[in-house]
């Protein structure tokens, strides 16, 4: 499924050496996820069957307790498909329920994505969707299993390219205790450089919905780490990843949703290791990890707003100047990715119509400023898929 309608898209935890990302953890999730042993991990077929036992290992090594439906076992089964599911218990936790949830979905399509001229093989590795935001979820547990003291939970969710289906039924049935979580940190489609010149861009969904204290935590935390951001609201990726799960069954869960978004690459033959900034990984894994040291800290200091998902289209009076200034960044690096003359003509033609009620800060957007930024988004997912080359 197209899993985003777009292209991409307090007090902060000062960095330190003990904060650091194990670049050798993520290299290793990568190559064990995104090689051609997995053959695109598709649901209920061997290479997803690979993946789940590599990952069952890792948490074993790690000391995760498991947290699938059976006592010591990580598997939550379900029709067609199998969640993985840990607790990460620092010293002096036992007997607390988790209060950070971090989630990834590990299954890709298998041989079921478009060729890619650029591709090595006809495999769909899914190195960026997904099996970067699993490694960065790996990274960033391993990180703070010695620095908080509040359990986390480590979920990697089986049958998101089919509809959700792994979140969802989590969300039905929840196999450990979510009443004391505070923040939930979703990764989906991370480690890309959508547009060359852009390589330190990186996009964080639905952080409003944990009110000015989280924008303001994750803010800080991705100044920190060094990770360029550009924040947009839940509905620019309502129904497009699996937080949408937890949102739509009415948990009262304040949500950052990390992406790269829609690419190129996405869903094709194309999305492979060779293809993923690595650097990129490594600091969204470390603003992970400073957003779950505060969130863990702040015992439930995030103020939940429902996020408003009805509408054909639903956006903030915030994403107005984000979009406008990354039309305007696209339109900086035009020459980098040879981008036709008309291209940029039409890339200026929407920021100026952005322009116009940029400053007008209402307290709501109207259709017709929906309608600019729908415009906006998509024009910008046909120059990415557009690209002779893949930046």
């Amino acid at each position: 499924m197209l899993k985003f309608l777009f292209l991409f898209w307090g007090v902060g935890v000062m960095a330190g050496p003990e904060n650091k990302i194990s670049t050798e953890t993520l290299d290793k999730a990568l190559e064990a996820l995104a090689g051609e042993e997995t053959a695109g991990r598709q649901s209920g077929a061997p290479g997803a069957a690979l993946a789940r036992q590599w990952l069952v290992s890792w948490l074993e090594d790690h000391s995760v307790r498991p947290a699938g439906s059976e006592a010591g076992s990580y598997e939550q089964a379900f029709d067609g498909g199998i969640n993985i599911l840990g607790i990460l218990d620092p010293a002096g936790s036992k007997g607390k329920e988790p209060v950070v949830m971090l989630g990834a979905h590990y299954d890709h399509t298998g041989t079921n994505c478009r060729a890619h001229a650029l591709a090595a093989s006809l495999t769909c590795n899914g190195a960026a969707d997904n099996a970067a935001g699993v490694a960065a979820v790996l990274a960033a547990a391993e990180t703070l299993s010695s620095q908080l003291k509040q359990p986390i939970a480590l979920c990697f969710w089986d049958m998101e390219e089919r509809g959700l289906k792994g979140s969802i039924f989590f969300a039905k049935n929840p196999s450990f205790p979510t009443g004391s979580l505070h923040l939930y940190i979703n990764l989906d489609i991370i480690g890309l450089n959508l547009f060359k010149g852009l390589e330190s861009s990186h996009f964080a969904l639905a952080s409003e919905t944990g009110g000015p204290a989280l924008i303001k935590d994750l803010t800080a935390a991705a100044a920190d780490a060094g990770l360029k951001i550009r924040k947009l609201s839940y509905g620019f990726g309502h129904n497009r990843s699996d937080m949408t799960s937890f949102v739509v069954k009415g948990y009262a869960l304040p949500i950052v949703f990390f992406t790269d978004g829609d690419g190129g690459a996405y869903h094709s033959t194309a999305d492979e290791l060779s293809l993923i900034n690595r650097d990129k990984v490594a600091r969204i894994a470390q603003t992970m990890v400073f957003l779950s040291q505060r969130a863990a800290a702040g015992g439930g200091a995030y103020s939940y707003r429902k996020p408003d998902y009805s509408g054909f289209f639903n956006a903030m009076p915030s994403d107005v100047p984000v979009m406008h200034d990354l039309i305007n960044a696209v339109i900086d690096v035009a020459s980098d990715n040879n981008l036709a003359a008309q291209h940029v003509a039409d890339l200026t033609t929407l920021r100026d119509r952005l322009e116009k009620f940029r400053g007008q800060d209402p307290p709501e957007l109207g259709v017709p400023e929906k309608q600019v930024l729908l415009e906006s988004i998509l024009g910008l997912i046909k120059l990415s898929k557009g690209l002779s080359v893949l930046p």
